[in-house]
Order: structure tokens, then sequence, then C-alpha cells
């Protein structure tokens, strides 16, 4: 059986035949036949052979193909990825999987009844994973025309994924489609059915594609002892079955600071089994010869694309190359957008340049080409071939890379964001889109710094110092750290961007975790300029979250309120009053020393005709009498 054969079968024995008969694995050889199962999971063993390349072809040839008879199938698909927790979860896959077909089919009333049953019935705010599992079983007996793509189960990080997935199509007429290297244990000990793809099938792929490609040259890119026929043979054999390095190689002969006798030496240099990694020290060494602006850009991408909690899009990672400590007025006093369209394209156009092609934007952020190329930079500062100082300059230590990403954060929000309301007026509420427009990084400085922060320290506790770069980056980010919580007025702006932007729930806990670790750290490394810190993170913490408990709903609504009534009524050492509310107690001093409650048992207010006033009246109880309320 081939693929065609396998999306024509029907299925009719399918409750009979186990919970993986109609799943199939695509794997990269010959098909093997299992009486068991019936699911399809596609994947060679090397990297970057074009598994999700194929996943994504397979997923187009399928949607409004008709493997059910008259009924068109029906494609809900997930594709894994090792980036962050939430990328590689089963949970976030049975979630968006549902939502697709809850788009998909709003019309009908037999889903939308069972959907609205799932939500009643539940006790959670959110669906559990048994009930999203539970509820894409009840699909697929409701649905026999579903079909479930999987990309990139090995990037999955519970392997329990194969038996859930087979507890959903188990028993029913759907089938589900995974994408995989063929070292996913849960697989292997399924048995499942798969599809296995020969490296002359890939080659024949490979070949067309550089075919293509090399059309796209002129005759004089090339010497004239190098016809495209010779070329194409040798970048057949060099490419060894991997789809990546073809197209990468393709990108590096594109680039137009080549000659034709240095594309032709490049060529010739090829080993016959050259790895990924030999195509991209060869492409860092094609950037460590670019100027120095183009090398430092290169090099901040590669860090920003590596370490980041999240995606950065084409505004986030323009304002971090190109505005990082630049000031900007309030975004309430800006009538521009940063950057502008024209400088949002060209950086784009940038970015892929001067990083040889190893980042692509996918979706609205930017990430490497293959998650190959993470692990490249993730762990190749401690390989032997890129101990060379022209390659090395574009590695970064995870800990290294943390404590920078957090001074980035922390310079954009003392630098670059206005140390002053948002909106320019404290009277006037900002909208968190003209903070995005003109701001566009606020968003992941206020929220990550803490965690960056958080992670530099941990790695620091954990790993042993090396040489003078590890110290370096360790005081720069102290350094940051107390001059941003020594700033009232910066503080009190991130407070507002916090609440405009919705990252209320992000930091706090980031905070307290690195007050505790940063004592012992600072001990052993003697630096005692910053011995203070632990103590006052500790009461920056404290304030925050006392902020947050009592006057988080209103800086929710009126998040300009942080300049006036919030701090006139909250003592801190974090936040600075200003001149926009005096207060004045009326309570005697007699009354205020003695025997009451810390905390009013009730307050009412009232604000006075022209709206410069509010009255408040509080019931202080004995703290006698409070214990029989």
């Amino acid at each position: 059986m081939n693929f065609a054969a396998w999306s024509l079968n029907d299925h009719e024995t399918v409750a009979a035949n186990g919970p993986y008969e109609n799943m199939l694995w695509v794997r990269g050889k010959i098909l093997y036949r299992n009486s068991k199962c019936d699911t399809l999971i596609l994947g060679t063993g090397n990297p970057g052979t074009g598994k999700s390349v194929l996943a994504s072809s397979v997923l187009d040839k399928l949607q409004g193909s008709k493997l059910f008879g008259d009924d068109p199938s029906l494609i809900i698909c997930y594709f894994f990825s090792y980036r962050n927790h939430d990328t590689r979860n089963p949970r976030t896959a049975w979630s968006l999987m549902l939502s697709q077909l809850l788009k998909r089919l709003q019309d009908n009333h037999e889903v939308l009844d069972y959907f609205a049953f799932a939500m009643s019935d539940s006790s959670y705010p959110s669906a559990t994973t048994s009930e999203l599992l539970c509820l894409l079983q009840l699909m697929a007996h409701t649905l026999p025309n579903l079909t479930v793509l999987l990309d990139g189960v090995d990037e999955c990080d519970d392997p329990e994924v194969v038996s859930d997935l087979g507890s959903i199509v188990g028993g029913t007429k759907a089938k589900s489609i995974l994408f995989s290297r063929p070292n996913v244990r849960a697989l292997a000990l399924a048995k499942l059915r798969h599809i296995e793809l020969t490296r002359q099938e890939v080659e024949n792929d490979i070949q067309r594609y550089l075919r293509l490609r090399l059309d796209e040259f002129h005759q004089d890119d090339f010497p004239d002892a190098w016809p495209k026929k010779r070329i194409l043979a040798q970048l057949v054999e060099s490419a060894n079955g991997m789809f990546l390095w073809a197209r990468l190689m393709m990108d590096y002969l594109r680039q137009d600071e080549l000659d034709a006798d240095e594309r032709a030496m490049a060529i010739e240099s090829l080993s016959s089994h050259e790895t990924l990694n030999d195509v991209y020290l060869r492409i860092l060494r094609h950037i460590s010869n670019q100027p120095m602006l183009n090398r430092e850009m290169a090099r901040q991408v590669f860090l920003w694309v590596t370490f980041s909690l999240d995606y950065l899009n084409v505004e986030e990672l323009w304002e971090v190359v190109n505005s990082l400590r630049k000031p900007s007025a309030p975004p309430g006093l800006r009538n521009d957008i940063s950057p502008t369209p024209g400088q949002a394209a060209k950086f784009h156009l940038s970015v892929i340049m001067r990083c040889g092609s190893l980042v692509e934007k996918r979706g609205s952020g930017y990430r490497f080409v293959h998650h190959s190329v993470a692990e490249f930079f993730r762990s190749g500062i401690d390989e032997p071939k890129c101990q060379d100082p022209a390659i090395l300059q574009f590695f970064t230590s995870p800990k290294v890379a943390h404590c920078q990403l957090a001074t980035d954060c922390l310079s954009y929000l003392l630098f670059r964001v206005p140390a002053q309301p948002l909106s320019g007026d404290m009277r006037i509420k900002v909208s968190s889109e003209k903070v995005n427009e003109c701001l566009p990084f606020a968003r992941y400085a206020a929220s990550c710094w803490p965690t960056h922060f958080k992670h530099g320290l941990e790695l620091t506790q954990k790993l042993p110092q090396k040489g003078h770069t590890v110290e370096s980056s360790l005081f720069d980010v102290l350094r940051m750290v107390s001059q941003f919580t020594s700033s009232k007025l910066a503080v009190m702006t991130w407070i507002e961007l916090v609440y405009v932007l919705n990252l209320s729930n992000f930091y706090r806990d980031a905070v307290e975790d690195s007050s505790t670790l940063l004592k012992p750290i600072l001990e052993e490394h003697g630096l005692k300029e910053f011995l203070e810190l632990p103590e006052r993170l500790h009461c920056f913490h404290a304030d925050i979250s006392a902020l947050h408990s009592q006057w988080g709903p209103t800086l929710s609504e009126n998040t300009h309120y942080i300049w006036h009534d919030v701090t006139a009524f909250t003592n801190s050492r974090s936040f600075q009053k200003t001149s926009a509310v005096d207060v004045h107690s009326m309570v005697s001093t007699e009354i205020a020393n003695s025997d009451h409650c810390l905390k009013p048992l009730a307050s009412i207010s009232v604000e006075s005709s022209s709206g410069k006033e509010i009255a408040v009246l509080s019931i202080w109880p004995t703290k006698y009498i409070s214990r029989f309320i």
C-alpha cells in the first residue's frame, strides 16, 4: 500500500482492528504494513530533509480532496515546535484543532450543541486536557470525513500524544497522519503502519529543486569551465538527502558579494557528505567578512531569535536593533508609527540578507529556518569547529544571553520609553493600540525583563564563571536593575504599560525569585556595590503585589490613575507621589493612635460638583469588636 491507496481506504472495519488502524506514519523508506494500525507518520532520520515541507504539501493536497466517497475531507492540523512550552504541548494542539473545527462548522447545529454541552458541563474556567480529548473523540465519531494531521511529533514534550491520538480516532472512520523523525519511541512501540522515503526519492526532489534554482543564475555567474550540469551533480551529491542543505547552499551562492570564481571555489570545496553544521559555518564565515554594522545586526538577531521567550515580529525586532536607547516622546503625543511601513519592509530584507537566510519570517514572528539551526546556535559555543573568533562572535552562552536580553529590555524601559504619562497628560488614558504603534517592543520589554533576569541568575548560580564576558554581562544587568528600581518615574511608567497592555500577571513571581537568587551570587562574586539590591527587589515585589491587590481593577479600567489617585493613597518606596492629588486627614491623633484595626471595616466616598475634590469616610472598628464581625 502507498499513501494514495491508504487515503482511499474507507476503513469500514476500523472498530474491530484496534485504536491505531486509521493512523499512518511517514518516516522515510518503504511502506510497512501492520495489521493493527493505519496511521501515516512521515519523517526521515536526518534533519533538514523536508518533513515539514512535505507535511504542508500533504495538507494542501488533502484540503478539499474526497477521501471519503462524495464527502470532501475535513482537515485539522497542528505543527509541533520545540520553541517553547506552549508550542510543544499537546494540549495546545488539541485546543487549536478544536478551534479550527468550530470555525469551519459554525452552521453545524449538532457540532455546536456538543461544544455548548462541553462548556456548560465543565467545572473549570478553561477546558482540561481530558475534556479536550473527549470533545475531539466526539467530533471523530460525529464527522466520519475528519482527518487529523500532526507534524513534528518528535518535538512534542509528551510521549502520550500518540496514545491520546489513538483514543481520539480509534474506533471511528476518521483518519490521522503523523509526521516525525523515526526516533519517537512511542511511535515505534505502537507499531504503526508507516511509509519510509528512500534517499533516492528525496534526492529526486532535491535535484528538481536545484535545477530550478540554478536556472535563476546568469551565464557569467560561474566560470566557463563549470557548466550547470557539473554544478548540479556536485550539489546533489553533497546535499546527502538534506533538502534544507540544498536551500541554504543556493541562498549562499546567490549572495551578490560572491564573484564567479568564489562560487566555483565554494562548490569545489564541498565534501560528498557535508553536514548541515558545515553549511552553517560557511554562512557565518561569509557574514564575518561583512562590515561591522552588518555583523553586529546579525549577532543581535541571532541572539534574540535563539533566546527570546517569544517570537519577535518585524516591528519589535526593528526597535531592538535600531531604537533600544533612542528616546521617544509619549505615544499620546506622537503622530507617527515605529517603524514606518517602508522602514519595516527594508528591515525585513536586511534581516534575511545579513543573517545569511538562516532566519525567516513565519507567521508574525522571526525564527530560524529549521530547528537544527537553533540547536546549532544554542550548543555551538562549545564545539571545536566554532572556536575561530570569526565564528565565535555570533554565539552566546545561555547565561550571558539571558543577562544581556534582560539588560536590553530594561534599557528600552529606561531610555526609549518616556518616564512620564504615556498619553503625555496624566488626566488622559492612552490606548494599547497607540502604545503598540509607537513603542512596539514595550510589550515584550515590560513583561519579560524579570524572567530573563531570573534565568540569567539561575544559570549563573548553576554554572561556573568562565572569564570576563560572563562577569561583565552579570555586572551590566545588575547595574541596569538597580538603576530601574531606583527610578520611581520609570517604574510608574512601567506600571502603566503593564496595565495598558494587560500584562499584570507576567512578572511578579520572577521578581521575588530573583531577589532570593541574588544574595548568594553577590557574596560569591564579591559585588559589594549591589549588596542592597536583594532587599530592594524584595520591597519592589511587595509594592507591586500590594498595588495589584488594592488597585488592580481600578488600574485595569483607568491606567493613568497611577499618576494621581493611586500613589496619593499608597505608601511605597517604589512609586513617586505626584502633585495631582493632595491628601488631608481629618482623623484626630488620639483616634489614629488608639487600639483600632489596621484596615477600615467600610469606606464610602463622594466627589465635589467641580470634580476637583473627593471626600472619603471610613469606619475603623476596634480590634476587640472586629473579632465578632
